[in-house]
């Protein structure tokens, strides 16, 4: 991943955000790996997506390091019609 300019994650269930913040954290520290992280986050629940977008970009602007979120709110058993919203990406 060292030449990579962006690592795109699609989380078919986000609701935690633990998971990220602390692989982006092992990211960090190797200063060689200099990409922009982006999660494409799906679930059910806007508010969950917001809240997940909120920890996510507060700890992004903490070390200091590129990040997108893309909140998708869809159930997954519909993905069929998310999914032209996941390739616009």
């Amino acid at each position: 991943m060292e030449d990579e300019e962006m690592v795109h994650i699609i989380d078919l269930d986000c609701f935690e955000p633990a998971q990220w913040v602390n692989l982006r954290q092992s990211f960090s520290l190797q200063k060689k790996l200099k990409f922009q992280l982006r999660i494409t986050g799906i679930h059910e629940k806007k508010e969950v997506l917001e809240r997940m977008a909120c920890i996510l970009n507060n700890e992004a602007e903490k070390l200091d390091i590129g990040f997108q979120f893309n909140p998708i709110v869809s159930k997954v058993e519909d993905l069929d019609t998310a999914c032209n919203e996941i390739d616009s990406l």
